[in-house]
């Protein structure tokens, strides 16, 4: 009677273990439609480059990110992937994530749209 229990109980804790595994997922990183007016690509600007001293009107950096006229003429002369994807100096804020910069790659390389 206990080997049964014993047998029962070692079976109930394989069976558990096999079937209970949690797999960590990671988000999914959106990179369709992107447009700066509809959100991500705003939060990522304003979090990381429209900052104090940064790319706000009478800030340091060379336009006010704060309007996009103003990024848009960095992304169509080419400074803004220069600086974010090639020599990768911003933003000084902080690195961006992999999501992020995805994010803006593709929507660069959609033109960029507002």
């Amino acid at each position: 009677m206990i080997q049964r229990v014993f047998i029962v109980f070692i079976l109930s804790i394989l069976f558990y273990s096999c079937t209970y595994r949690k797999e960590f997922v990671e988000p999914k990183c959106e990179t369709e439609n992107l447009q700066f007016s509809s959100g991500i690509i705003n939060e990522i600007v304003q979090t990381k480059c429209a900052i104090t001293g940064c790319h706000i009107s009478g800030g340091s950096g060379t336009g006010d990110f704060t309007k996009y006229t103003q990024l848009k003429s960095a992304v169509d002369n080419g400074s803004f992937g220069q600086q974010v994807f090639v020599t990768k100096k911003m933003p000084q804020s902080g690195s961006l994530t992999d999501c992020q910069l995805s994010q803006l790659q593709a929507w660069v390389n959609n033109g960029a749209p507002n």
